[in-house]
């Protein structure tokens, strides 16, 4: 069944019987709430929508959209076999929309520059060390991958593990054209050391 394509306007007459019973009814017809959360209001993302319709169906005794029910199986990480695959399961919804926190932002940063992110094996209570998480993230979205280090490379202390795909590069000169990029502390070492070993 072709459903018509979701509006802004749509959603809001949805809404006007409350947007627990406006949501679950969307749902039902088989919008998904990653659909609904780009017309509602910025507090609310799709895990939001999937809980408050789950909720609702539940209270009201009323059947729970495939998009909302409980997963049954525990969640598997899978390893991400195809980045541009990994890129655009992530990026595209009903439009393409890259999200990136500050620790995903500085650990590409480190990563176009061939050195380790600055927080690995430094955590605080107030800056955490989330290397592992942070590099997930990254290859999830097809933007790094783990790096396949020869025996030189081992030896380096400092090294990155991983190298950016061809998207990585892409937003690394995106992130270098609008002065976002962030140089990494090993490597500005890294830079003005080797400065400093030339004759």
């Amino acid at each position: 069944m072709n459903l018509p394509r979701l509006t802004d306007g749509a959603v809001r007459r949805a809404e006007a019987a409350g947007k627990a019973a406006g949501w679950h009814a969307l749902c039902s017809k088989g919008y998904l709430p990653a659909e609904i959360a780009v017309f509602t209001d910025h507090s609310a993302h799709a895990s939001d929508i999937r809980g408050i319709v789950r909720s609702h169906a539940e209270k009201h005794g009323l059947p729970i959209p495939a998009s909302c029910a409980r997963s049954r199986e525990p969640r598997e990480h899978k390893p991400v076999g195809d980045w541009r695959e990994a890129f655009r399961n992530t990026v595209m919804r009903t439009g393409m929309h890259l999200s990136l926190t500050q620790p995903m932002l500085e650990f590409i940063c480190a990563t176009a520059d061939g050195v380790q992110w600055d927080r690995m094996g430094a955590s605080t209570l107030g800056r955490p060390d989330g290397f592992l998480v942070t590099a997930a993230s990254l290859e999830k979205r097809g933007l790094v991958r783990r790096r396949v280090s020869s025996k030189t490379d081992d030896t380096i202390c400092g090294a990155a593990f991983h190298e950016l795909t061809d998207a990585g590069k892409c937003v690394v000169e995106l992130l270098k054209s609008t002065g976002v990029f962030t140089e990494a502390d090993l490597a500005i070492e890294k830079r003005v050391g080797g400065k400093a070993a030339r004759p």
